[in-house]
């Protein structure tokens, strides 16, 4: 989030949960209106700990009061189990694979463990990186022709192959 935001990692979440940094220093305005982030802040020794600790719970609660909606970015599900612990202390999680890099059965793998964990805890899944050019092919809008590899082509005949 730091290097996408353009922002100093330390004071973050890391740093607030040890009693390093209150909730003022550690989040950051972003530019955009209705908008501000907390960075991971130091790196800690035993992030599964403190992710699950008091502390964290009682923050999420204080970042309650504060704001409408907070987003928490996790690792990925199966290398660590911060995600597993974050799944069990929020209202609802959203499962982001990403298009021709997630393996099937390891976005297969962890769909089923939300569900089993709290079914109704897994709002939807989301793809991202996603391309309509590399998955159907080539298309036009501007003489309203399509080439797809199937679909309809620009007369409007089905078109089982490129």
């Amino acid at each position: 989030v730091h290097s996408i935001m353009e922002s100093e990692r330390i004071p973050g979440l890391a740093d607030l949960l040890y009693n390093n940094a209150n909730i003022h220093n550690v989040t950051r305005q972003s530019g955009i209106e209705n908008f501000e982030f907390i960075t991971s802040g130091t790196i800690p020794k035993n992030p599964s700990e403190l992710i699950g600790s008091e502390h964290m719970a009682y923050f999420l609660n204080e970042f309650c009061k504060l704001y409408e909606i907070i987003i928490l970015d996790c690792p990925t599900f199966l290398s660590v189990t911060e995600a597993e612990i974050l799944f069990n202390m929020v209202d609802g999680t959203i499962l982001v694979a990403r298009a021709g890099k997630t393996p099937k059965a390891a976005f297969q793998k962890v769909y089923n463990r939300l569900k089993d964990l709290n079914p109704d805890n897994l709002i939807g899944c989301l793809l991202n990186d996603f391309s309509v050019q590399k998955t159907f092919g080539r298309y036009y809008y501007g003489n309203y022709s399509y080439d797809y590899t199937y679909g309809m082509t620009g007369n409007g005949k089905k078109n089982g192959k490129k």
